[in-house]
């Protein structure tokens, strides 16, 4: 079987509603390529991989590299249950 290298992305879902506390993260404006118009919060508990080519980029915004752990670190607490060093 040959595998071809595809770029990965990870999604984290946004919402503009803070409905469980527990399983949202506050987006600070400068975690983003682009500040959002509205506060919004990170849904920590759901969270998948896509091939780049299956994203529709409407936004077209982006976590920057150095926040993404602070917001992995969040996901893996919420999903698992597991606090990361």
């Amino acid at each position: 079987m040959k595998v071809s290298k595809i770029p990965v992305c990870n999604l984290f879902l946004i919402s503009s509603k803070n409905l469980n506390p527990d399983f949202t993260m506050k987006i600070q404006a400068e975690w983003l390529s682009k500040p959002l118009s509205k506060q919004s919060y990170f849904v920590t508990h759901i969270v998948t991989y896509y091939r780049t080519d299956e994203v529709i980029q409407s936004f077209n915004n982006f976590v920057k590299a150095r926040y993404f752990d602070a917001i992995m670190n969040k996901v893996i607490l919420s999903m698992f249950d597991i606090e990361l060093e």
